[in-house]
């Protein structure tokens, strides 16, 4: 029995910053978790673009990071490192680790744990080279399921391959990690929880009326990024022809992203703006209140790895539309949602006017799918307690890694 808990340092470019106070939600919950049983510090690797405009990324929003989120309450630190918009991306993660390295020094961790497996898990894995230190990697979802450059494939093979253990949020994505070369035996699927005390089955009306919805309304829910992968275009083509055929049809997007003003467009153009509402980024708490006042979530996503946002509705007893890719089946079945091909606005549509139809069980649904932030921190721990082992760790040892390098 260990009488000092062991340092871990997390690695992840998605945390709430004072800039993106909502990005990385789920990250930062998942770590909280993990800091009941664990010393843990935090290294927010953040990408610096050059100050030209024309320069910027366009595919994705992007906001510099220097200082956490006032409602974070875990120490953050933000590991800058260069890049220049496709051309640095074969050595990102090498840049990366070399501002990685200096900042773990003084920190002397016993682990690191980092979420995605690029460029955060390949600069950590050189960092941890580096420094002595076992590594153990989250991967999420588009890092392994939308690998599409040589380098990137060979760096992301070369990241699981040389990791202490892989510990994917789902079982598809667990196939995938495998296929890239990890070891069967050091990858082991750790599904993410919720906030379960926040998400769950609450009264549909009470939250409506809070909410100024209509208590007649079909309301269809949205929770993500507003961006091209979340399938938001095909869901935005399947719902004036929904709306025609249901008066009563409405839209709530929660998130923010780079389609918003197009998505805005689309609606005014299409005569639906009325009965959609863009609702930015939203705390937790909001998000459990519009769940809950929901009739479905809709997750129409072109790839996912294990969405937390889905766990998140099934918690509160709310139905799911969502894509048929990634994790999502393995938690979504006949019981609790519908499944769709991806990119297929015209299914979309049938399969939310079906879900609308369909009178569910909202209890069984609640209380089948609460798992909460300290279960699945609980087997990470777990598992970060068998690689510590295995390197020799123990409670009385000060480290002294860092001092020879």
């Amino acid at each position: 029995m260990h009488n000092t808990r062991p340092r871990i340092a997390v690695v992840t470019h998605a945390y709430p910053s004072a800039a993106e106070p909502h990005r990385g939600l789920p990250v930062y919950h998942h770590v909280l978790a993990l800091a009941s049983l664990a010393e843990i510090e935090v290294f927010c690797i953040t990408p610096v673009y050059p100050k030209a405009r024309w320069l910027q990324p366009r595919s994705f929003g992007h906001s510099r990071s220097t200082s956490a989120s006032p409602s974070t309450a875990l120490p953050v630190r933000f590991v800058e490192y260069p890049v220049f918009p496709v051309l640095s991306r074969p050595f990102n993660g090498f840049n990366c680790a070399a501002r990685l390295t200096s900042a773990l020094c003084g920190t002397r961790p016993d682990l690191i744990f980092a979420c995605f497996a690029y460029p955060d898990g390949h600069a950590a894995v050189l960092a941890g080279k580096r420094l002595g230190v076992p590594v153990i990697i989250e991967p999420m979802g588009s890092d392994l399921r939308r690998v599409n450059t040589f380098w990137q494939r060979r760096f992301v093979s070369q990241t699981l391959r040389q990791s202490a253990f892989v510990v994917p949020v789902s079982e598809d994505l667990t196939r995938y990690a495998i296929q890239f070369g990890a070891s069967p035996e050091r990858v082991r699927t750790i599904r993410r929880g919720c906030h379960t005390s926040i998400f769950h089955l609450a009264d549909r009306q009470t939250a409506r009326i809070h909410l100024q919805v209509r208590e007649d309304a079909e309301l269809i829910v949205f929770v993500g990024r507003l961006v091209e992968v979340k399938g938001l275009r095909e869901l935005f083509e399947a719902l004036p022809p929904l709306m025609a055929a249901r008066p009563a049809l409405e839209l709530a997007c929660i998130g923010g992203g780079p389609l918003e003003q197009e998505l805005r467009s689309c609606a005014v153009r299409s005569g639906i703006a009325g009965r959609v509402r863009f609702l930015g980024g939203l705390e937790p708490r909001s998000v459990a209140q519009w769940l809950t006042a929901s009739n479905l979530l809709c997750l129409p996503s072109h790839s996912e790895g294990f969405p937390n946002v889905i766990m998140e509705a099934l918690s509160c007893g709310r139905a799911v539309v969502a894509s048929n890719v990634g994790g999502i089946p393995e938690i979504v079945d006949h019981t609790c949602g519908i499944l769709t091909p991806p990119q297929d606005a015209a299914q979309l549509a049938e399969a939310l006017s079906a879900g609308l139809d369909r009178a569910w069980d909202e209890e069984w649904i609640a209380a089948k799918f609460s798992r909460s932030w300290e279960d699945s921190a609980r087997e990470i721990y777990d598992v970060c307690l068998q690689v510590l082992e295995e390197q020799g760790w123990s409670s009385g040892r000060v480290s002294n890694r860092v001092a020879r390098v």
